[in-house]
């Protein structure tokens, strides 16, 4: 039953988009559904609640003046496609700014909001900020964004399958890396 809600609200957005091109005023009911996901989405890749906000912003200027790109396909990727664009594009502007220290890229990094405050939350922001750019957007879609395999794969160009079994490594992985970390701390 979710996977039928699901496809029909897939299809919703597709419809919303088809009839935005021709009439941006009705983009209105897409950027209500993702604008949540796509700040969140933001808000982990960056320092700061502003600049967030401020990506988030781009993200939908862009969307909306690029709607005639809209060839089909899953919304949420397409869209995403865009934030994973927009964040690229702001640490490339700010790349010679950026201190390289390793305690500031681990506290420009957060794990999960939810768990922000808690020590286990710094430890899992710890190792997720060492993980490469490419694993740390993997799991931003994922968990932020809640992109489905289907749809992160169309965005990376992978197999769903194949996203599948990365997401599934990636996690098993980070969640020995906690073990081992939260067991040596209670020694």
């Amino acid at each position: 039953m979710s996977d039928y809600l699901a496809d029909d609200s897939a299809a919703e957005d597709q419809r919303a988009l088809w009839a935005a091109q021709h009439n941006p005023a009705l983009f209105a009911p897409v950027y209500e559904r993702y604008v949540a996901r796509i700040y969140a989405y933001c808000r982990r890749r960056t320092a700061s609640v502003s600049d967030a906000e401020d990506l988030c912003s781009t993200v939908f200027a862009r969307a909306l003046a690029g709607l005639h790109t809209y060839k089909g396909g899953h919304v949420a990727a397409w869209l995403f496609g865009i934030a994973h664009n927009c964040v690229v594009n702001y640490y490339r502007a700010r790349r010679v700014t950026l201190p390289l220290d390793d305690d500031c890229r681990a506290d420009s990094q957060t794990a999960f909001d939810a768990v922000e405050d808690a020590h286990d939350g710094r430890i899992v922001a710890r190792l997720i900020a060492e993980l490469p750019d490419e694993q740390q957007d993997l799991i931003a879609l994922a968990v932020d964004a809640g992109l489905t395999s289907p749809q992160i794969g169309a965005l990376l160009g992978k197999n769903a399958g194949a996203v599948r079994v990365q997401l599934h490594r990636l996690f098993k992985t980070l969640r020995q890396r906690l073990i081992g970390e939260t067991d040596y701390e209670r020694r």
